[in-house]
């Protein structure tokens, strides 16, 4: 078999941790028959499996060090998958100034007759300014994809994301418009979850909070508990301290404590902290609880 034949066979396997030394195996084969491509494709191939098990600082270095021997020019292609992984290893990193390089640097590379390629760097921006709270940069770019013929799975994402950007900007005229249309695109169940999650949000901010409150503890009875619910969770902690409703607060906190300690993402873990702390400034401020 020559190595394109070897490198598919590889590509088909489970992405376990043995694989990379049978991806190793073959780099030696590329290198000693001079086939540049295929090595920086064995190079993608292990940052693959380094983020299929979460190892990330792993892949970041694999890829740092080998874009540095990788020919711009020569291989547009592989430095574009380069940057696709980059891009989500800073963002996962949440290094976002670093994350923002990448996406301009791909930017320069796509077609921009191409709908999904564009749309998809759009969203990236979005997601990046989002979370560097330049909301208004996020919705910009989130708008410029809706006036991309985006797909229908797409235009569900950007709703509900244009929902949370005018929650965090409080302005809920326009967060229940984006949510009316994120529920009508909306087909699958973690999308369902999350409108669920936004909605709530909304009630908080009109002042109901037991709707709120109520939405908020069908997700906690219903839902798995993941790094996405476990956000959710956090805003529900934050919303029955600020109701003073503290028997409730410490109780659901007792419950997903062994969640949160073992969360591998450091903000969910802060935002746990912090509803702790205010729990406990809470109580002792409060003579009276509720």
């Amino acid at each position: 078999m020559n190595i394109k034949q070897q490198f598919e066979i590889l590509l088909d396997k489970e992405y376990k941790f043995s694989l990379i030394n049978e991806v190793n195996a073959l780099k030696e084969q590329c290198i000693l028959e001079n086939n540049t491509e295929y090595y920086n494709k064995c190079n993608l191939l292990i940052s693959d499996i380094y983020i299929e098990h979460q190892n990330f600082d792993e892949a970041l270095n694999l890829l740092l060090k080998e874009q540095k021997k990788l020919d711009k020019v020569v291989f547009k292609n592989i430095y574009f998958d380069f940057l696709d992984r980059l891009i989500y290893l800073y963002i996962n990193k949440r290094n976002y100034n670093v994350a923002l390089r990448y996406i301009s640097q791909k930017e320069k590379l796509i077609d921009k007759n191409n709908n999904d390629v564009l749309n998809r760097l759009y969203l990236e921006y979005s997601y990046v300014y989002g979370n560097k709270n330049d909301l208004n940069k996020a919705e910009e770019y989130l708008l410029k994809i809706l006036n991309n013929s985006p797909t229908i799975a797409l235009q569900s994402v950007v709703y509900s994301n244009l929902t949370k950007i005018c929650i965090d900007k409080e302005d809920v005229e326009n967060a229940k418009k984006y949510l009316n249309e994120s529920l009508m695109y909306s087909n699958d169940h973690e999308g369902e979850v999350y409108n669920d999650y936004l909605l709530a949000k909304v009630c908080a901010l009109e002042g109901k909070t037991n709707d709120a409150l109520h939405l908020y503890e069908s997700i906690f009875v219903s839902e798995d508990i993941n790094s996405m619910t476990l956000s959710m969770m956090n805003d529900y902690l934050k919303l029955l301290n600020k109701l003073k409703k503290y028997n409730k607060s410490l109780l659901l906190m007792n419950k997903l404590s062994i969640f949160f300690n073992a969360t591998t993402d450091y903000v969910i873990l802060h935002d746990f902290l912090q509803n702790k702390l205010d729990y406990f400034i809470g109580i002792k401020d409060n003579t009276n609880i509720i």
